[in-house]
């Protein structure tokens, strides 16, 4: 489909259907007109997909299919009186939407798919700053010229670097994980999203964190400022003392706003009592006060912030595990709390021990300590005093029940007088291992004596006492 040269087309072009084509799609060149909505909902394959050159159009729609060798969409010296919205899918061996030199009175907003093998979204020039919004995807890089790149969504995807003039910015409004790096005028993170990056950021304005930055157990480099506002986090994953997040500020890093921490201990981590976690953050200029508060998903580490010049050091200390455990009904691990102390203390962990020490560091909860404590040893931990117990009462009953039958057999009246009697008793237990669980075999004795009388023919009376 072509208009050109001073083409008028008062309405809507639409394919609905299937265009194969040489060069382009739908073309409007020429300084021609399209006064309503140039849209695809069908499937084009082209050289590309749309082509807008030195022309006007009312709104451009894609909700169907684009495969192109070159461009998927191709807008130049164009002006669009609406919006540009994908909500298909665009594959363009060259760029998945090129713009030069744009005037668009509404937004592009990507809810599909736009990859391009040079870049999805590729801006030259534009007289006037472009906002892109997207929830989609964006499969390739993304050239921002002097343009505003806002990430709305938690499906949205950046497959590559985004860039653009000291003008730009990018708002991240969604939780996010970049899957490359940053090199924009501004970028801001919003209140209550979450930044996941291992890739380096550059900006020519600043920085802003209104949420959470969290930090692969890798360095980050910020090129320019960072700032954390009120209420925000910086998350850093540790694995180990050389293996954790690390932030560097080229410039001014400003926590005076919030200068709240939080370390995720990895699960398969060697993070132990005594280490230090040195530059967590550093920076040219640390903004920051002397106490840094810390929070960990750790029931057994805690981590002590530490401001040293411009940079803040994490100190890695452990709680006592014998008061943990003793804290916690049942009994009978307080035993194990301290020997685990007293490793922790000395940083003497015998040999083949290291993993099961990592494993209760990345524990989160008290009780889940308990629990992994209560493994340690055979299944009657904190029970065995509760179970001689009853295996005492059992025999002693026992062996009363015993005497009564031997003093009272069934139907036969009571004739004889006071008798006092002694015996000793005897039971074993055997537990089999269970779901991988130790058994036990354990044996319980103990001597039983009484006193018992006939009060009637049908009444027998006494008492007795084991130990």
């Amino acid at each position: 489909i072509l208009v050109d040269s001073n083409g008028t087309v008062g309405g809507t072009i639409e394919n609905a259907g299937t265009i194969d084509a040489v060069a382009n799609g739908i073309g409007i060149g020429g300084s021609s007109t399209v006064t309503g909505q140039l849209s695809n909902s069908g499937v084009i394959t082209a050289t590309s997909g749309l082509l807008v050159d030195s022309s006007d159009v009312g709104s451009l729609v894609n909700s169907g299919v684009i495969t192109a060798t070159g461009d998927g969409i191709s807008l130049t010296d164009t002006v669009i009186a609406g919006t540009v919205v994908n909500s298909g899918t665009i594959n363009a061996a060259d760029v998945g939407l090129d713009i030069d030199n744009l005037t668009a009175a509404g937004s592009v907003t990507n809810t599909g798919t736009i990859a391009g093998d040079t870049a999805a979204i590729r801006v030259v020039n534009s007289a006037a700053a472009i906002g892109f919004e997207n929830s989609g995807i964006l499969d390739g890089d993304v050239i921002l010229a002097n343009s505003r790149l806002r990430i709305t969504g938690d499906e949205a995807r950046v497959a590559g670097d985004i860039s653009g003039d000291a003008g730009s910015s990018v708002i991240i409004d969604a939780d996010f994980t970049a899957e490359g790096s940053f090199d924009v005028g501004t970028l801001d993170l919003t209140a209550g999203n979450t930044l996941d990056i291992a890739s380096d950021i550059r900006t020519a304005s600043g920085f802003t964190n209104a949420g959470e930055l969290a930090l692969a157990g890798n360095s980050v480099n910020v090129t320019g400022d960072y700032t954390q506002l009120a209420g925000s986090t910086l998350v850093i994953n540790a694995t180990s003392g050389s293996e954790y997040g690390r932030l560097l500020v080229s410039g001014t890093a400003d926590l005076s706003g919030s200068q709240n921490l939080r370390v995720e201990v990895q699960p398969d981590g060697q993070l132990h009592h005594g280490l230090r976690l040195e530059g967590v953050l550093e920076s040219t200029t640390l903004l920051a006060p002397a106490a840094i508060a810390v929070i960990d998903n750790s029931a057994l580490l805690n981590f002590i912030g530490v401001v040293d010049a411009n940079a803040i050091d994490l100190d890695v200390a452990s709680s006592s595990v014998e008061e943990i455990l003793g804290r916690q009904q049942g009994g009978g691990n307080e035993g194990i709390g301290n020997t685990l102390d007293e490793m922790i203390e000395s940083e003497s962990i015998p040999e083949g021990f290291q993993d099961y020490m990592n494993a209760l560091n990345a524990l989160g909860t008290n009780q889940e300590l308990v629990e992994a404590a209560g493994q340690m040893v055979p299944a009657v931990n904190g029970g065995g005093a509760l179970l001689n117990i009853v295996t005492a009462q059992t025999g002693a009953n026992r062996t009363v029940q015993d005497r009564m039958r031997k003093r009272s057999p069934s139907n036969e009246p009571c004739t004889t007088g006071a008798n006092s009697w002694i015996d000793p008793f005897g039971v074993r237990h055997l537990q089999q291992e269970r779901r991988r669980i130790s058994g036990f075999d354990g044996f319980s004795a103990g001597i039983a004596a009484g006193h018992d009388m006939c009060l009637s023919d049908r009444l027998l009376a006494g008492g007795a006492l084991s130990y």
